[in-house]
């Protein structure tokens, strides 16, 4: 599987809800994943993705900074506050482990 870049996303987006819409499923929603290794990044593809038709964005905490953010789950609960909090659309958090070094989001930490 190739990893596409953020604008083919949005062009994916963009396509999938013209899709949507002409086949009489405009109620769909689109859930699209706008995870970077960023606050600022993150916050500016959640509002792409939702200009792009997403309803909902799906995120993940920067994996680049997991040794960190595991030593500081007050810094993991302001990244995704700051990302919410700015983000047009609702948020759903996406634990992801695998790709987070055994870094473990419960439901007190977020």
């Amino acid at each position: 599987m190739t990893r596409q870049d953020f604008q083919e996303r949005i062009q994916l987006i963009q396509a999938l809800r013209s899709a949507l819409n002409e086949n009489g499923l405009d109620g769909t929603p689109i859930v699209a994943g706008v995870g970077a290794t960023s606050t600022r990044e993150t916050i500016s593809l959640a509002k792409d993705a939702a200009a792009a038709g997403a309803e909902f964005v799906l995120v993940i905490a920067p994996s680049y900074y997991a040794s960190t953010l595991k030593a500081n789950p007050t810094a993991i609960k302001r990244f995704f506050i700051d990302v919410a909090s700015k983000s047009p659309v609702p948020v759903y958090v996406c634990s992801g482990e695998r790709f987070l070094f055994d870094l473990k989001l419960v439901p007190n930490t977020i």
